[in-house]
């Protein structure tokens, strides 16, 4: 399972709409049956649709706070799952928004839910994970988005001034800030 985002690259301080692609291949030898895909979208990133791929119907969308930070999880459930042969690959693709708040590194995070079953001489209870845990293929770091934006602090005589800055050709531009 892998996501890439297209631009990749985006203007600061300007809110900017994004393509998400998640590309599914199946590498085992036999037919496997997805019941349900789970996005995690970056925190600052809306959900606008549509969605195209394997469906067209839109993901249950539920606002999360996963380690103290709000981000919109996307829930696709599939009835009958959906499946995928030998070799072939599927996609999802949808849109989400970029807000005009965001600045630096986002990554996103997708979990697809197949119905693959592991060795028994895998034991996940000793582990500490549940059996659809241990089953779930997960994407790490993909689906990056960067916005080449810098905050930054400066403090005299009592006074602090918070900005966030962006590099444009030329020069740096200023897209926020704050006296304290």
């Amino acid at each position: 399972t892998s996501k890439t985002s297209d631009p990749e690259i985006i203007q600061p301080g300007v809110p900017t709409d994004i393509e998400y692609t998640i590309s599914i291949t199946n590498l085992d030898d036999e037919t496997h049956h997805i019941p349900e895909i789970t996005d995690y979208l970056p925190p600052g990133f809306d959900y606008i649709g549509p969605v195209s791929g394997i469906t067209t119907e839109e993901p249950q969308v539920t606002l999360e706070t996963i380690n103290d930070v709000e981000r919109y999880s996307l829930l696709w459930q599939f009835s009958p799952a959906v499946s995928i042969a030998s070799g072939e690959i599927l996609t999802l693709t949808f849109w989400a928004e970029a807000t005009k708040d965001v600045s630096g590194s986002y990554y996103n995070e997708v979990i697809v839910l197949p119905d693959v079953s592991v060795p028994h001489i895998f034991q996940p209870d000793d582990m500490d994970v549940t059996w659809d845990d241990f089953n779930t293929t997960y994407s790490w770091n993909t689906g990056a988005v960067i916005v080449p934006a810098y905050d930054t602090s400066s403090e005299a005589e009592g006074i602090t001034i918070d900005a966030n800055m962006s590099l444009i050709l030329g020069g740096i531009t200023i897209t926020s800030w704050q006296v304290d």
